[in-house]
């Protein structure tokens, strides 16, 4: 723009200097009047210019914040405001990528669904089976590994990616959280849950579906001996 704008005085100062040129008439006064007025339209060009240029800035600055806004709603799942579905699985494509090209990066998986939920939204309705989901979460948000990604992966069910962290050294570490939350009352109406958890670690030739499938298959092994325990598959 700027560059336009310099052309186009430009322009109008040759127009100048021919008219100049063939007109023998034309005195030195003139010639310093014309140059002034030909600077002083630049510079109100000039002023107009970097006006819009700093009206461009704060309208991409606007946009570049609605922008990292959108994209941290987009990852974050409405009720509980921790990680959603499709956040966890670009974080368990990026993982299973590493491992893929270097198998010692290993990385597990824990599945964690609140037993006997239904029971709480048949009982006290769905506003305290929200609260209740939003307080174990919160709860597990705060007391979760440093390292470990977690989110919620559907309904009452979490997911905790635990990089390059073993299924033994997993469980040791949420055993600690499980008793926890078993002991603990939620919502205002001092509820007790329990919850089960499947844990598993890649190993060579799974799929995502297959690493997936495991930890399903352990978390339904933990309900079926029981519920309130940690199954390693």
């Amino acid at each position: 723009m700027k560059f336009y704008l310099e052309n186009k005085i430009l322009k109008k100062a040759e127009e100048k200097i021919l008219y100049f040129k063939k007109n023998n008439e034309i005195n030195k006064e003139e010639v310093i009047s014309e140059y002034f007025k030909l600077k002083k339209n630049y510079e109100k060009m000039l002023r107009k210019f970097e006006k819009l240029i700093k009206i461009n800035d704060i309208q991409q600055q606007k946009l570049l914040t609605l922008t990292d806004k959108f994209k941290s709603i987009s990852h974050k799942d409405d009720l509980t405001n921790i990680y959603n579905r499709r956040k966890l699985k670009n974080i368990l494509v990026e993982n299973y990528n590493k491992f893929i090209n270097d198998n010692t990066s290993i990385f597990s998986i824990t599945l964690i669904d609140i037993d006997f939920f239904k029971n709480v939204n048949d009982t006290f309705g769905h506003d305290i089976g929200d609260q209740i989901i939003k307080e174990i979460s919160t709860f597990i948000l705060e007391n979760k590994q440093k390292e470990d990604y977690f989110g919620r992966w559907g309904g009452e069910e979490f997911l905790i990616i635990s990089p390059q962290k073993n299924c033994y050294d997993v469980k040791l570490y949420y055993e600690k959280l499980r008793k926890i939350i078993s002991e603990k009352v939620f919502s205002d109406k001092n509820i007790q849950k329990t919850c089960s958890f499947g844990i598993t670690t890649i190993k060579i030739n799974d799929t995502l579906d297959t690493l997936l499938k495991r930890s399903d298959v352990a978390l339904y092994i933990a309900k079926e001996n029981g519920r309130n325990r940690i199954e390693i598959l």
